[in-house]
């Protein structure tokens, strides 16, 4: 049966629980857990009623990073405010929050980066925002780094997002 036919039968998105579920495979049984750990243990910085939420290219001056360069960074403090862009593939959403993780595609296959991100929105969640759909943070409209951890062969990235919402890219 295929992925696309389970879905509209089930209502679920059965390649993003295959991915997910590969995902799981490569970085052990606790990686939900520990991401979900690391992310829990950032002091979030709440959004009071009415915060202000930009426009694409409104954001203040800051430091901004790309994927790979994340991944060099060292724990500790970053330089406020600090900005990540780039292409990130969701893996698990609860209420105001998503789990990403960068990838590639090799032809049809799928391959997951050594980056999990966990973002929360500021009241933007973007519509039909689910597992599998992609979302670019780009120049104009980045996420926030509030903190970064590395454990195993595994970076992991706490950020926040600020943008007026925007549609996911589902391709």
């Amino acid at each position: 049966m295929s992925a696309r036919i389970a879905q509209e039968l089930t209502g679920k998105d059965v390649a993003a629980d295959r991915r997910l579920e590969k995902l799981r495979r490569e970085f052990g049984p606790t990686f939900l857990a520990t991401v979900l750990f690391f992310a829990a243990s950032v002091t979030p910085v709440d959004a009071a009623p009415g915060a202000t939420l930009y426009e694409s290219g409104h954001f203040p001056s800051g430091t901004t990073y790309a994927p790979e360069q994340v991944i060099g960074l060292n724990e500790g403090t970053l330089p406020n405010p600090t900005y990540l862009t780039g292409r990130f593939l969701c893996l698990e959403t609860r209420a105001d929050q998503a789990l990403f993780t960068t990838f590639s595609k090799e032809g049809d296959q799928l391959i997951f980066g050594k980056l999990v991100l966990s973002v929360t929105f500021q009241g933007n969640r973007p519509p039909g925002l689910h597992a599998g759909s992609i979302i670019t943070a780009a120049p104009a409209d980045p996420l926030t780094i509030k903190a970064v951890f590395h454990r195993r062969d595994l970076t992991v990235v706490t950020a926040e997002s600020w943008s007026l919402p925007q549609k996911p890219n589902n391709n």
